[in-house]
């Protein structure tokens, strides 16, 4: 599985961009999410186009605070190279290696990180006719574990009071990513109000996610469902569920 983003960098305005998703072109990621249990782990570069691409690698402790991400760069855990320059056509290993097996606390089966992965702007690629460049930007999800932790859960506690808003609350030990959630009607009538990925619930965060409400869906009655780490999590709606 690949990941791929287009970043518009707009280059009229300094620090300004864009970003939008795309696949299939220039530089491509893979896995998308990497979890480390020894003491280090790989991630791929493919570069898909005829052209040689450079690119930037850094690693951002990753926390949740205010139902916000929050990203601070850190040497805990080293990314080499930190710089890489990819031929037209071929790909690139990079090893995230870990530089402590202990965790952050005692109690942590599950440290967050973000790996950032930026392509870096090639003079020689001409402007479009609005004097912009593309590049493309990747920031991947990295959890470092042990081994003594694999049967740890994430622990959700739900409220999904409003058709427009999910806050998810992780009293649990890992992770939890969302996905795909439909309300299920009393008829049986399946109405998809977050399509694709909707975001990650660290242990002890509590965030709070956007549903794109789609056109007949309503939330009195009936079953919400979600794809939580890929499985399917059902929960009665409207009140607030805890758990599991």
């Amino acid at each position: 599985m690949f990941l791929s983003r287009r970043t518009m960098l707009c280059g009229l305005v300094l620090g300004l961009s864009c970003t939008w998703p795309a696949a299939g072109s220039g530089l491509q990621v893979s896995p998308v999410l990497l979890k480390i249990v020894e003491r280090s782990g790989v991630i791929w570069l493919i570069n898909s186009t005829s052209q040689p691409i450079r690119a930037q690698i850094r690693v951002y402790r990753w926390s949740q605070a205010e139902a916000a991400d929050k990203l601070i760069a850190t040497e805990d855990v080293l990314a080499s190279p930190p710089f890489v320059e990819i031929g037209g056509q071929q790909r690139q290993v990079v090893r995230l290696v870990r530089r402590s097996m202990a965790p952050a606390a005692a109690s942590d089966c599950e440290q967050a990180f973000r790996l950032k992965i930026d392509e870096l702007p090639d003079p020689r690629q001409p402007a479009d006719a609005n004097g912009l460049r593309y590049r493309l930007s990747y920031s991947v999800p990295v959890f470092l574990t042990t081994r003594s932790c694999g049967r740890t859960a994430p622990n959700l506690n739900w409220n999904l009071a409003s058709r427009d808003r999910i806050t998810v609350e992780n009293s649990g030990g890992t992770h939890a990513q969302l996905s795909g959630a439909v309300v299920v009607q009393p008829d049986g009538r399946r109405d998809p109000i977050a399509p694709g990925l909707i975001g990650y619930v660290l242990p002890g965060s509590r965030m709070s996610f956007a549903l794109r409400a789609f056109p007949g869906a309503t939330l009195r009655g009936g079953n919400f469902e979600v794809m939580v780490n890929g499985r399917k999590v059902t929960r009665p709606l409207p009140r607030a569920s805890s758990g599991q």
